[in-house]
């Protein structure tokens, strides 16, 4: 079994995983939806 202190830092990485796909995704779509709302 995983000590409470394992989880969280699991937890942590994946989020902070998530979050460095989400930002790039983000930094893509902030540039376009500008344009999109233009329009």
């Amino acid at each position: 079994m995983l000590s409470h202190k394992n989880l969280k830092l699991m937890v942590f990485i994946i989020i902070e995983q998530f979050f460095n796909i989400f930002s790039k995704e983000f930094r893509f779509y902030k540039l376009h939806i500008p344009y999109a709302i233009g329009l």
